[in-house]
């Protein structure tokens, strides 16, 4: 009977500081999900109680729910918390699932599954964040139990059918493009690094502060936060080379991807060796892994190819937009890592990135390189102002693929099946690349390259009234110029297009006459001249001839009288 009594006296005293029920006209802003998987080693397993401190210092205020699981490296040290006014209160972890006693297995997809679905369903809120915690070992998932992981295709199993506003990771690594893809449904913004995490990880306490600050706060906003708070504090505390990156789930540049994947598999026939020689120059990260978009860009350094050119930017261009804050004490910017080994890839094809052809791919890119010693005969021709081009080769089943493109990108592309032809297209003005590619069902065989300059002339005319002006034409929009002498009369300047300038382009037009001086500005016409006059113009600079000449001859005249007045008076 005293047993109950004292059990029910330890209920009774736990009911104000601990929600049994919630309802909705109680919802928060925030419900804030830490799952702390410390059970790997002795180290991890005591920083699990150093961040639960930082924790429980926080102060999210009444509109923030903050839940952590906790487990660290003994048997029966599982522990499920909530913070409260008074501190972490412990909640007995049968509330969860009633088959956990005192030891919860972390990586068991189930676990997370039960501690989110509970969470959310005893703390609704506007929005919700979910943070995994422990080591992490990129594309592999995160060790959180000694001798058991958590995958990356049993988060996504966990989260079926469940997604948060925010998903973080609080672990070395994970900012990997197979994490960002395989988990892309079950967040609207994922939090991840890919460098190495100080063991201290995020600044629990401040960023509680700050979202109990001001708990509206948006997701972007929360992120933004989070971002740079975990930066700074790591920087000033630490001194390790940290960074963080809030990631845009929906605009993950899968397409992007796909197509660069596609054309370094189209092209590994021909180009293997330059581009080893780009993923030699790639930094390897943590764990065989290599950002994409550094690797893109040794690519165009060392493949003097239109296509890849095109394909990188475009990836390059929609990695950054899929990256809404980022910051690093460590360089420029972050990697987009991904998994990119030198020898055959370790077992990788569980991961639903083997959708868009990364897996076969890297099979092809470490397998034995390709034997092009007697490539088949191939020769291109370009010529004139409308371009002609022709060619001829004799592979069996091949095709010739044309590009040609300028400034603007593509102006005609054709794949071509005979095994000779001539084509003729007229151009406009400029500098256009053309690449020609010979490939069969295998690949890329051949790959020219050439670039064609097209020039007219667009004439500048008008009218000079002094004589040795000079003309100064600068093109703003290009930082080139030209000088030109012009005498008096009539003049025509050629400019050189698109050599010296292009349609839209400013000219800023000098004119330089003694100690006078006038800028112009003039925008190149599309067709038709330009045209400029030079007026003379007498200013206070010039020097005064009329004034010279009519005090020359009044000196000569006071000159004339004083002589005739002194003759006739006899001296």
């Amino acid at each position: 009977m005293r047993k109950l009594l004292v059990v029910s006296i330890a209920l009774l005293l736990l009911v104000p500081l601990y929600p049994l029920t919630v309802g909705e006209e109680t919802q928060n802003r925030w419900t804030i999900m830490i799952y702390m998987g410390g059970g790997v080693d002795v180290g991890i397993s005591e920083q699990v109680e150093n961040d639960l401190a930082e924790i429980e210092k926080g102060v999210p205020g009444d509109q923030v729910e903050v839940i952590v699981l906790a487990d660290q490296f003994e048997d029966g040290d599982s522990r499920l918390l909530y913070h409260t006014s008074e501190g972490l209160v412990e909640i007995p972890l049968s509330s969860v699932n009633q088959t956990w006693d005192d030891e919860v297995d972390m990586s068991d997809p189930q676990s997370l599954r039960d501690f989110v679905m509970w969470s959310k369903g005893n703390h609704p809120a506007e929005r919700y964040m979910l943070y995994l915690w422990g080591h992490g070992d990129g594309w592999r998932g995160m060790p959180v139990e000694d001798g058991g992981d958590l995958f990356l295709t049993e988060m996504e199993e966990a989260l079926n059918g469940i997604k948060v506003d925010v998903l973080g990771f609080d672990s070395c690594s994970m900012g990997t493009f197979e994490l960002y893809y395989q988990l892309r449904k079950k967040a609207d913004i994922i939090l991840a690094s890919p460098l190495d995490i100080p063991m201290q990880g995020l600044p629990y306490d401040i960023i509680l502060d700050r979202i109990g600050e001001k708990p509206d706060m948006g997701t972007e906003e929360v992120a933004e936060m989070i971002v740079e708070e975990f930066v700074v504090w790591s920087f000033e505390n630490t001194g390790i080379d940290t960074g963080l990156m809030a990631v845009d789930t929906d605009r993950l540049p899968v397409d992007e991807f796909v197509d660069y994947t596609e054309h370094l598999s189209f092209s590994l026939p021909y180009y293997h060796g330059r581009i080893w020689d780009a993923w030699n120059e790639t930094e390897p990260g943590c764990n065989e892994e290599r950002d994409i978009y550094e690797f893109s860009i040794n690519v165009d350094s060392f493949v003097d190819c239109g296509r890849f050119k095109n394909k990188g930017i475009e990836l390059r261009e929609a990695i950054d937009g899929s990256i809404l804050f980022q910051n690093t004490t460590q360089r420029e910017r972050l990697a987009m890592s991904v998994y990119f080994p030198r020898a055959s890839p370790f077992h990788y094809d569980t991961l639903s990135f083997v959708e868009i052809g990364w897996s076969s791919w890297l099979a092809k890119f470490s397998g034995p390189r390709p034997d092009i010693s007697d490539p088949p005969y191939f020769d291109v021709e370009l010529d004139g102002k409308d371009l002609s081009f022709s060619f001829q080769h004799n592979l069996t089943g091949g095709s010739v693929e044309l590009d040609i493109w300028g400034k603007d990108g593509y102006i005609y592309r054709e794949t071509f099946y005979e095994s000779s032809h001539e084509f003729t297209t007229e151009l406009t003005p400029g500098l256009y690349h053309v690449d020609a590619y010979l490939r069969d069902h295998e690949g890329l065989h051949h790959h020219t390259h050439e670039e064609v300059l097209y020039e007219e002339e667009i004439t500048m005319v008008g009218t000079v009234e002094p004589d040795e002006v000079k003309v100064h034409i600068l093109n703003t929009a290009r930082d080139i110029w030209m000088n030109r002498t012009l005498k008096h009369g009539n003049y025509s300047i050629s400019l050189l297009w698109p050599s010296f300038c292009e349609p839209g382009d400013m000219l800023e037009i000098t004119y330089v006459h003694g100690k006078y001086e006038e800028t112009f500005q003039r925008d190149v016409p599309y067709e038709g001249d330009l045209t400029v006059d030079f007026a003379s113009i007498e200013t206070e600079d010039q020097f005064p001839w009329l004034t010279v000449v009519i005090f020359l001859s009044g000196v000569a005249l006071v000159a004339v009288y004083l002589k005739r007045r002194f003759m006739n008076d006899g001296y």
